[in-house]
C-alpha cells in the first residue's frame, strides 16, 4: 500500500486463520455430514457395490469428524485451512474412487452434484450465498451435459473420470486463490481503515493540544487586564474620578473574567476528548455545598421576579465523593440556563436534593420556555443550536459540556419537558462512594479546608449581573434631541444601533457620540428591530451580523418594500468574515465591517454612508414639498401617514380635511395671483401650528389635509382654533385683511371611528391588529395592506364629513345642496327660510 506501512505475509495469513475459523469451521462441519448422509443413495441406487461405497464413507466420515474435534482445541485453531484443504482433498479422492465402480448413467447426476456440493464449499468461505447458489447451478448444467452428452460421443467412464479430476483440480485452485485474494483485499482495507483512523486521531489530539496551548496563551493576558483593571476601579473610587471611566474599567473587567471563565471551559472541553482531564476527587458535604451555592443565586436574585427555593434531606448524606468543581460547573450551568430561558412570567426556579440508597438525585426545576421531543433529542450534542426564538439562541456548548462532566464522574442526566413554555425538568443521578470511580482510596483528596467551598462565585455573580442588567435595561431607548423635519445635516441623522449587550452598544454610541452624532435608537433585544425600523424610521442601520444574520433576510425585505427606507444602508459588523457570508447577503445597501472596529475606518464609512444617503433624502425632499404652500404633497403626505400607520403601536390619530369657503369666488373677483396669496396663508399658518411631527398637506386645489399624532377630536377642533386664528394674525398684517376668509372642516379619528372601521375591515380588535401578540402568528404584509386602506378610510370619511359641512339642509322638506344660490332667498323648492347654512362649519365623521 502506498499511504500507509506494508503489513507482510505472516501478519496477513495469522488474520486470515483468526477471521474465517468460525466460518470454515461451520461449513467443514456441513460438508462432513452431506457426504456422510449420500450413505442412503449408495444403498438404494448402487446395491453391488454398496459395501465399498459404504465402508469408503463411513471411514472418511469418521477421519473428517476427528478432524473436527481436535481443531476445536485452540493450540489446533492456527490450522484449520490446512485440515479443510486436506479434507477436500480426502473426500473428492474417495469420489473419484467410487466413480470407477459406477454403470448407472443417472448417479452421474447424482455425483455430479456431490462434487458440486464439496467444490463450492470452498467459494461460500468469502463470498454469500447467491454466488452459491450460481456456482451449484452452474456446475449441475456441467454435469447434466455429459449426461445427455456421453451416450452421443461414446464417452466412457475413464474419460468422464478424467474430465472431472481436471475440473476439480482447476475450479478448487480457481476458488482457492480467489479466496486468498478477496482476503487479502478486505485485510488491507481494514488495515488502511485501521491506519487512517490512528492518524485522525493524531491529527485530533494535536488539534486539541494546539487549542489547549493557544487558550492558555489568551488567559494569562485576561488575568492581566483583569488586574488592572480592579486596580484602576479602586484607584478612581478612592480618588472620587470619573464615574464613567469607572464604569469602563468594570465593563472591561466583567467581560475579562466572563472571556477567561468560557476558555477554561473550552480547555476542559479539549482535555475530555482527549481523555486528559484530571479529577479532584474527594468526600462532599452536599447539604452545605448546595446551601452555599443557593445562597449566592438567592442574594443575587432577591430583587428580581424570581421565586427560588431549597429542597433537602433532613439528614446528612454520607458517603459522597465527587469532583466538586466539575459539580458546581453542572449546576451552575442548569441554573443559568433556567435564568436565562424564562417565560413572559415569574419564574419559578427550585433545587431539590434526594438521598437514595446508592445514589444521589439532584434536581433542577422550572416553569420556563420548556422543551419539545425534537428539542430534548438534540439538547446534549455539541454545537447544536435548538429550534427555538431568536432571543434564546445559543452556542450550543453548555449543556453538552455538563453531560460530558456528568459522565466523567459517572453518573448520568435525565430531561423531562411536557413541551413548550411548560418548563423543564433537569435530573442529575450519581452513584455514593467513590469505587465507581476507578480510583483507591489513597487517590481521594483528604483535604476538608474547601469541603463546601464555591468555586466560581465572583463568575456567577458577573453572569447574573449581566443578565438582570441586559434585562432592566430598556428593549429600545430613542435619544433623538436634535432631530427636526427637513433637517438634513448628516451628523443629524438618526442612526438604529442593535446588539443584545447594552455595554457593546454603549460602546457604539460613545464612539459615534465622540465625532459629533447626536440622534440614536438603541435596541439590546433582536425580536424589536423590525417593528423599530417601521416606527423610528432611520437613516442607518448598524448591528452585529454573528447575532443577527438571521434577521438580515428578513430586514431586506422591510427596506426594499417600504419607499421611505428604500435607501437605507446596514453595517454589519463581524470578528469572522468570509466570502460566503459576503455573498449571500451580497447587496449595495449592505457594509461589512471587520471586529475590532478601527476608528478611522468605521467612522469614514458612517460619515459618507450617511451624507450621500442626505443628499439624496434632501433632493428627494424637495420633490415631496408644495412649492407654493410649502406644505408636503399628496402623494408624500399618504405615505407618510402610512408610515405612522404602520408603527406597532395603538395612538389615536386624527384625520382634518378642509377647504377655503368659496375660493372660486375669491379667484373670480381678485384673481389668481391674490387666490394663491390667500393659499401661501393658509399653507404657512398650518407649518406654524403643526408640530413636528404632525402632517400638513396641500390636498389638491383649496383643499388641506391635516393628520395629528396622538390627538382625539377635541383636540383636533383647539388645533382648529389655533389655525384659524393663526390664518387671522397673519392676514391682518398683509394687504389682503378686507377679504373674508372662513373654512369647512371634516374630522374623523382612529379611536372615533374604530367600531365603525373593525366592522368594515372584519377586525375583531384594533387594538390586538396594531399591537399582536408576540405568539401571533401574523403575515406583516396583509397586515401593512389593511393599514394603508384603514389610512384611505379615514382620509374619506374626513372628505365625507367635510362634504357635509359645506351643504346646506333645509328644515322643511329636507333639500340640501351645496350651492350658495339654492338658498339666497330661501330654499328653493320650498321658499322656507328655516334652513340650516352651509360653510364656516365643523363635521365630525360619526355625526353624520
Amino acid at each position: 500500500m502506498d499511504n500507509f506501512t506494508i503489513i507482510n505475509s505472516q501478519d496477513f495469513h495469522k488474520y486470515l486463520k483468526k477471521r474465517t475459523f468460525k466460518l470454515t469451521y461451520i461449513l467443514f462441519l456441513i460438508f462432513t455430514i452431506s457426504y456422510l448422509s449420500w450413505i442412503y443413495f449408495d444403498c438404494t441406487l448402487l446395491l453391488d457395490n454398496c459395501n465399498i461405497f459404504f465402508t469408503i464413507r463411513f471411514l472418511i466420515s469418521s477421519i473428517l469428524f476427528i478432524m473436527l474435534i481436535f481443531i476445536r482445541q485452540n493450540k489446533y485453531k492456527k490450522y484449520i485451512n490446512e485440515f479443510a484443504f486436506f479434507s477436500i482433498l480426502l473426500v473428492q479422492s474417495s469420489i473419484i474412487f467410487m466413480f470407477m465402480y459406477t454403470k448407472n448413467v443417472f448417479l452421474y447426476y447424482v455425483l455430479g452434484f456431490s462434487l458440486t456440493v464439496i467444490v463450492s464449499s470452498t467459494f461460500i468461505l468469502w463470498r454469500p450465498l447467491y454466488f452459491y447458489i450460481l456456482t451449484t447451478l452452474s456446475l449441475l448444467l456441467i454435469a447434466c451435459e455429459i449426461i445427455i452428452i456421453s451416450p452421443v460421443i461414446n464417452l466412457t467412464t475413464f474419460h468422464i473420470l478424467i474430465f472431472y479430476g481436471i475440473s476439480l483440480i482447476f475450479l478448487n485452485g480457481l476458488a482457492v486463490n480467489f479466496r486468498y485474494l478477496t482476503a487479502k483485499k478486505e485485510f488491507f482495507n481494514q488495515k488502511e481503515l485501521e491506519y487512517s483512523k490512528q492518524e485522525l486521531l493524531k491529527i485530533n489530539s494535536f488539534k486539541n493540544r494546539f487549542y489547549e496551548n493557544v487558550t492558555n496563551e489568551f488567559i494569562d493576558p485576561l488575568a492581566n487586564i483583569s488586574a488592572s483593571c480592579k486596580y484602576c476601579i479602586d484607584y478612581n473610587c478612592n480618588k472620587n474620578l470619573n464615574f464613567e471611566v469607572t464604569q469602563t474599567f468594570d465593563n472591561i473587567n466583567r467581560t475579562a473574567l466572563i472571556l477567561t471563565s468560557k476558555l477554561k471551559k473550552y480547555i476542559e472541553i479539549s482535555k475530555i476528548n482527549t481523555s486528559q482531564l484530571p479529577l479532584n476527587i474527594k468526600k462532599i458535604n452536599l447539604q452545605s455545598f448546595i446551601t452555599n451555592l443557593y445562597n449566592i443565586y438567592k442574594s443575587n436574585l432577591q430583587y428580581e421576579d424570581i421565586e427560588f427555593t431549597l429542597s433537602l434531606p433532613n439528614e446528612d448524606i454520607e458517603n459522597f465523593y465527587s469532583d466538586q468543581e466539575k459539580l458546581e460547573q453542572i449546576i451552575n450551568n442548569l441554573l443559568s440556563n433556567s435564568i436565562k430561558f424564562r417565560a413572559n412570567q415569574k419564574l419559578k426556579l427550585s433545587i431539590e436534593v434526594e438521598d437514595r440508597i446508592d445514589n444521589i438525585e439532584i434536581s433542577i426545576k422550572d416553569n420556563g420556555i420548556g422543551l419539545s421531543k425534537e428539542d430534548i433529542s438534540n439538547l446534549f450534542i455539541r454545537y447544536k443550536k435548538l429550534n427555538t426564538y431568536d432571543k434564546y439562541a445559543g452556542y450550543g456548548i453548555g449543556l453538552s459540556h455538563s453531560k460530558e462532566l456528568i459522565t466523567l464522574l459517572n453518573g448520568y442526566i435525565f430531561v423531562h419537558s411536557d413541551g413548550k413554555n411548560l418548563g423543564s425538568t433537569f435530573t442529575i443521578y450519581l452513584p455514593k462512594g467513590y469505587k465507581h470511580l476507578n480510583i483507591n482510596e489513597s487517590e481521594i483528596n483528604k483535604d476538608e479546608d474547601d469541603i463546601a467551598k464555591i468555586y466560581e462565585k465572583e463568575y456567577i455573580e458577573l453572569l447574573l449581573n449581566k443578565e438582570f442588567t441586559k434585562n432592566s435595561k430598556e428593549k429600545i431607548r430613542v435619544l433623538i434631541p436634535s432631530k427636526k423635519n427637513n433637517h438634513f445635516e448628516y451628523k443629524k441623522s438618526i442612526i438604529l444601533l442593535a446588539d443584545d449587550d447594552p455595554y457593546i452598544i454603549e460602546i457604539l454610541k460613545n464612539f459615534l457620540l465622540k465625532y459629533g452624532f447626536e440622534n440614536f435608537i438603541l435596541i439590546s433585544d433582536k425580536s424589536y428591530l423590525i417593528s423599530s425600523i417601521y416606527d423610528y424610521h432611520p437613516d442607518i442601520i448598524i448591528c452585529d451580523f454573528k447575532e443577527y444574520k438571521n434577521k438580515i433576510t428578513e430586514l431586506q425585505k422591510v427596506i426594499l418594500n417600504s419607499p421611505n427606507l428604500s435607501s437605507v444602508t446596514i453595517v454589519l459588523l463581524s470578528s469572522i468574515l468570509n466570502n460566503n457570508s459576503e455573498e449571500k447577503f451580497n447587496n449595495e445597501n449592505i457594509i461589512f465591517l471587520n471586529k475590532p472596529i478601527e476608528e478611522k475606518k468605521f467612522i469614514d464609512t458612517i460619515s459618507f454612508t450617511l451624507k450621500h444617503y442626505m443628499t439624496l433624502k434632501k433632493a428627494i425632499n424637495k420633490s415631496n414639498i408644495d412649492f407654493l404652500t410649502g406644505n408636503l404633497n399628496k402623494n408624500t403626505a399618504i405615505n407618510e401617514f402610512n408610515r405612522i400607520l404602520s408603527k406597532r403601536t395603538f395612538e389615536n390619530i386624527s384625520v382634518i380635511f378642509f377647504d377655503v369657503d368659496n375660493f372660486k369666488t375669491i379667484n373670480d373677483t381678485y384673481g389668481h395671483l391674490i387666490g394663491d396669496e390667500i393659499l401661501k396663508i393658509v399653507g404657512h399658518s398650518l407649518n406654524i401650528v403643526t408640530r413636528k411631527y404632525d402632517i400638513a398637506c396641500r390636498y389638491g386645489g383649496d383643499e388641506f389635509l391635516v393628520i395629528l399624532q396622538d390627538c382625539n377630536v377635541n383636540d383636533s377642533i383647539l388645533f382648529i382654533d389655533k389655525f384659524k386664528n393663526e390664518v387671522n394674525n397673519i392676514k391682518s398684517l398683509s394687504i389682503f385683511n378686507d377679504i373674508t376668509l372662513t373654512f369647512s372642516f371634516g374630522i374623523s379619528s382612529l379611536f372615533h371611528n374604530k367600531d365603525e372601521i373593525e366592522r368594515k375591515f372584519e377586525i375583531n380588535d384594533l387594538r390586538e391588529f396594531f399591537i399582536p401578540s408576540k405568539d401571533s402568528k401574523i403575515d406583516w404584509n396583509k397586515n401593512n395592506i389593511l393599514r394603508e386602506k384603514i389610512a384611505n378610510y379615514l382620509i374619506k370619511i374626513s372628505d365625507d364629513a367635510l362634504y357635509e359641512s359645506k351643504t346646506s339642509f333645509c328644515n322643511n322638506c329636507g333639500f340640501s345642496s351645496k350651492i350658495n344660490f339654492d338658498f339666497i332667498n330661501g330654499c328653493k323648492i320650498c321658499g322656507s327660510k328655516e334652513y340650516k347654512k352651509g360653510r364656516d362649519k365643523i363635521t365630525i365623521s360619526s355625526q353624520l
